[in-house]
């Protein structure tokens, strides 16, 4: 009885340690996982469901020399880090969607600015029609039309990373 009272006494003590200790190794597994905008090409997507984990496995089969990772994510993703989804490598959007972003876009590299449907926004051509690419991950909404999108910001444009992915992403059934 005396030993469960000392634990019971001294409970506040055992659970900050618990606390602190999980934000500690918490930390520890964001440093050891987290992959820098140079070796990650991220996607996001706006659908209504994507499974995220699979895709990124399939895109990494095929993954650019010199990335560590391939990311992609639904936008409901970042909702409170819009830093994030600013600057994107690609996105997958439908065109009602598209033509209320003007700006966030760059024009579509010359392998893909070739060909029928792709979409102009802001008198720039920008989007290559998806087509059901990559269908047995993501969801696309019914009825809609999706485009793939380089982002503005991506810093994989000049090294052709993010065109390998987005080529790649357009292969898959």
């Amino acid at each position: 009885m005396k030993v469960l009272r000392a634990i019971w006494s001294k409970l506040h003590i055992y659970v900050l340690w618990l606390l602190l200790s999980a934000i500690f190794w918490g930390w520890i597994f964001t440093l050891i996982t987290d992959v820098p905008a140079e070796k990650r090409v991220t996607v996001y997507i706006l659908a209504p469901a994507c499974r995220e984990t699979e895709l990124d496995v399939e895109l990494e089969k095929t993954m650019p020399e010199g990335l560590r990772q391939v990311r992609a994510h639904l936008f409901s993703y970042v909702i409170f880090q819009e830093d994030e989804l600013l600057n994107a490598d690609l996105y997958v959007i439908p065109a009602s969607q598209a033509v209320q972003m003007p700006g966030s876009f760059r024009p579509l590299p010359a392998d893909l600015a070739q060909g029928e449907g792709l979409l102009t926004v802001d008198g720039l051509v920008c989007g290559v029609p998806v087509e059901g690419a990559a269908s047995h991950w993501v969801d696309y909404p019914p009825g809609e039309t999706c485009y793939l999108f380089f982002g503005v910001n991506s810093v994989h444009m000049e090294d052709g990373a993010a065109l390998a992915v987005a080529e790649e992403f357009l292969k898959l059934p």
